[in-house]
């Protein structure tokens, strides 16, 4: 069954974005019994009343997720590597404040293997304006950076970035998050920079796989 992922974490005004994502979910994609509407959080009785599967995640697990630097978007990571290991089709993480304006399921039809998804291309990181992207571009020219085989890779500076706020993923190609993961650390060991699992994904899915955007 296609899997559609939320976290929440803590209490706050997300919950409530949460919320209206999962009911314009279900608004756009009605009497779909192939959907499944999943939300990983720490206080699932905020969505006792919403049409989902909540899913309770420890205090424990979050911390674990959040890895050696607690850093917050590495739980996405881990969240969806959780999540896709269960199932056969394809998982999409969606951040909360995302809703949706059309059918779920035009999204998971681009997704297959070697087909992975994000929201939108921002452009290369050689081009992209800011300070943030700024710091990235110096990080990645002077530094390289090992994976979980060993290797040590030099990231070019005309690499893509993609806003992750939505990631979707085939099981065929699960196993690139673990290297997603190693490279967010090693990016974390190194700046504190928010946007390090965002150009971890956006890197290993291009270089492994076609992304697709949802627009």
């Amino acid at each position: 069954m296609k899997t559609l992922l939320y976290l929440s974490y803590g209490k706050g005004p997300h919950e409530l974005e949460v919320i209206y994502s999962v009911y314009s979910a279900r608004h756009c994609s009605p009497n779909n019994d192939n959907l499944r509407i999943l939300i990983y959080t720490d206080h699932p009785d905020s969505f006792s009343s919403v049409p989902a599967d909540v899913e309770f995640i420890s205090t424990q697990q979050w911390n674990e997720w959040g890895g050696p630097q607690n850093f917050n978007h590495r739980r996405k990571i881990l969240a969806l590597q959780h999540a896709i290991s269960n199932v056969v089709a394809p998982v999409i993480l969606i951040d909360g404040d995302t809703w949706w304006r059309g059918p779920v399921d035009s999204a998971f039809e681009r997704i297959r293997a070697g087909r992975t998804l994000m929201h939108i291309r921002e452009g290369s990181i050689a081009e992209i304006k800011g300070k943030r992207i700024g710091e990235l571009r110096s990080l990645v020219r002077e530094h390289r950076f090992r994976l979980t085989d060993g290797s040590a890779i030099a990231i070019p500076a005309n690499c893509q970035m993609w806003n992750a706020g939505v990631i979707g993923l085939h099981p065929t190609d699960a196993g690139l998050l673990n290297d997603v993961i190693a490279l967010t650390d090693e990016l974390c060991n190194r700046s504190n920079l928010h946007i390090l699992e965002q150009f971890a994904f956006s890197y290993l899915l291009q270089m492994h796989t076609v992304v697709l955007t949802m627009r």
